[in-house]
């Protein structure tokens, strides 16, 4: 599909009634300009992050709504419609993707090819959380298959650059689903939110709640909501901006 028509069509559906929540990425990503902003208070300075969720904004396009990452031990697991040739109802339907790549790999990555800004949430965990969280990433790990885009697109496909420069160009790892939950993605209900938040319920944190569907913005809400009451758990928050 072509981007600038998958774009327009992203930026109608940001005018939708739901317009507010879903675009609150790109309206923070505003305010922050505006206010000049370079860093938020932390509560915990001296210690490293034991998780930390990943919201990315830009300023147009299908950025405007966000996307949800979380990162855990040095590695950062995307979940997404990241196969272009599965791609319907103009990147609304697709098959489900996971990336697993370096921290560091995938900032410079957001930031230099994709322009993104990036809030990250630190999170400090127990050792039970811990011990939760690995549980659930090894059971997720179980489900996985490998995938390489190169090896799917048929010759003359309008390639959406992302995966395949993603493969190329860093040490990324992708992977398909066998468990049915995440085979198929849909951008406003099995999304990058619902994967991340399955993971996520193991630590005690569901922000869905029963939600039949979640945006990324709703999901930054929830976290600046648990940060800016000084919780125990998201005790973090930094801006990472791409130099233009």
């Amino acid at each position: 599909m072509d981007n600038k028509f998958k774009d327009s069509v992203w930026e109608l559906l940001s005018k939708s009634p739901y317009r507010v929540k879903a675009i609150r990425p790109r309206i923070i990503l505003q305010n922050v300009k505006q206010k000049g902003i370079k860093h938020y208070p932390t509560f915990n300075p001296n210690k490293a992050s034991d998780l930390e969720v990943f919201v990315h904004v830009s300023e147009r396009g299908a950025g405007v709504l966000g996307h949800v990452d979380i990162c855990y031990q040095g590695t950062v697991y995307s979940y997404g419609n990241y196969d272009a040739t599965t791609e319907r109802r103009w990147g609304v339907l697709g098959e489900g993707v996971l990336m697993k790549v370096s921290r560091e790999t995938y900032i410079d990555f957001c930031h230099n090819y994709m322009k993104k800004t990036l809030f990250v949430y630190g999170f400090d965990l127990s050792p039970e959380q811990h011990k939760a969280l690995r549980k659930t990433l090894a059971e997720n790990d179980q489900t996985l298959v490998p995938w390489h885009p190169d090896d799917t697109y048929p010759l003359g496909h309008q390639l959406d650059p992302f995966s395949i420069v993603m493969h190329q160009d860093t040490d990324v790892e992708m992977f398909k689903f066998t468990d049915p939950r995440y085979q198929a993605y849909h951008a406003f209900k099995k999304n990058c939110v619902f994967w991340v938040n399955d993971v996520l319920v193991s630590i005690g944190l569901d922000m869905r709640n029963g939600k039949t569907y979640m945006l990324p913005g709703q999901y930054q809400w929830a976290m600046d909501d648990e940060y800016n009451r000084g919780s125990n758990l998201v005790t973090k928050k930094t801006i990472y901006q791409p130099k233009i």
